[in-house]
């Protein structure tokens, strides 16, 4: 491997980004051992059990009008087994609200069925932002996604 070469979390994780700002729930599920527990900062402090768990909670991006989730590095933890992911989020609420989230995610990453997929999360927000200001045609933009969806 190369100094330039990403390691496979690395673009799994982005691949996880890609696949949350489509909305593509899915693809997302595809990522997740079947007994694999997560713990969401928006969720509270207990860890969802299961990806059957975990894929419910992640139905809340549907009630965005839209996300863009940046990676900006990602890491092996000095565990040898955790890897760490800082992410930009930013987020546009049905309301009109924007907010932008510094995020980490710790996960655990293992082989199922061939392929590489996370059996333990925890994604917790370092910062926010809100300051609410969309403007008029950003508002109008953001309600005709949350109903109609993205144009492919």
């Amino acid at each position: 491997m190369n100094s330039t070469a990403l390691p496979a979390e690395a673009i799994l994780q982005e691949r996880y980004f890609n696949l949350l700002d489509r909305r593509d729930l899915p693809g997302i599920e595809e990522l997740f051992c079947a007994s694999a527990t997560a713990v969401y900062d928006f969720n509270g402090p207990d860890p969802l059990i299961g990806r059957d768990a975990i894929m419910e909670a992640l139905t809340i991006v549907e009630t965005f009008a839209g996300t863009l989730h940046t990676r900006s590095s990602t890491g092996l933890n000095p565990d040898g087994v955790t890897w760490t992911t800082f992410a930009l989020a930013v987020v546009h609420l049905a309301d009109g609200t924007v907010l932008q989230r510094g995020l980490r995610y710790d996960d655990r990453w293992t082989r199922e069925d061939g392929a590489l997929r996370i059996v333990q999360r925890e994604q917790r927000c370092l910062w926010e932002l809100g300051d609410g200001s969309l403007t008029p045609r950003a508002q109008r933009v953001a309600k005709h996604r949350l109903h109609h969806g993205n144009p492919e």
